[in-house]
């Protein structure tokens, strides 16, 4: 049997121990969820000439905390930060949405296969019930996008107790920052509004 994961793609690392010491941290400053964390050591060296040296850095990517949004990689001027692959067996996650500190999940999606997203959210369902909130990421796949919702929304609709939101930009993940992301936004939307056939929320309501 296969064993079902969650998987997170662009999670960043980097070692702060390689970040230059004046480094004025963009990635710091850019990151929405606060998961980028980094001090100053107190450590100085004074080199023969008389010259000191600033300490290093230290801290990094709050693992738990971020989220993958990809800000903090084209921000970097020393180019320091990497991207992972970060997997997490489905039981663990399964277990973290029952914790008091946890109210939502957002679940990000291709759309193109149809038959994972059934197999995630069946490995989920019982632990749903502990959210406020269950967001479905899913970038514009022309025609076929309602289609594709309300496919996934098929597997979802006898489970969910709770807000339900579709996260519609336009573009794939980390693709809200580049040049024209607005405009495409925009007019996925207007799109996406027109059409009838809609998945509801959870109150009935069209999205």
């Amino acid at each position: 049997m296969m064993k079902t994961t969650c998987t997170f793609a662009k999670q960043p690392e980097f070692d702060p121990l390689d970040c230059p010491p004046d480094c004025l941290r963009p990635c710091e400053r850019v990151c929405p969820a606060d998961a980028i964390w980094l001090e100053r050591m107190p450590t100085e060296d004074r080199l023969p000439d008389g010259v000191t040296t600033q300490g290093g850095l230290q801290g990094g990517v709050i693992t738990e905390r971020c989220y993958g949004c990809g800000r903090c990689f084209p921000v970097c001027p020393y180019d320091k930060i990497r991207a992972r692959t970060y997997v997490r067996d489905m039981a663990v996650t399964s277990e973290l949405l029952r914790r008091d500190n946890v109210d939502a999940i957002e679940i990000h999606t291709s759309g193109r296969r149809p038959d994972l997203f059934r197999n995630l959210w069946s490995g989920l369902r019982d632990s749903l019930q502990h959210v406020k909130l269950v967001a479905i990421s899913l970038p514009n796949a022309g025609e076929s996008t309602i289609s594709v919702m309300n496919k996934l929304y098929s597997f979802m609709e006898d489970d969910i107790r709770c807000h339900n939101l579709w996260q519609l930009d336009g573009r794939p993940m980390s693709g809200d920052i580049g040049r024209g992301a607005t405009k495409e936004a925009i007019s996925f939307a207007v799109h996406l509004a027109a059409v009838e056939y809609r998945p509801p929320d959870e109150t009935g309501d069209k999205t």
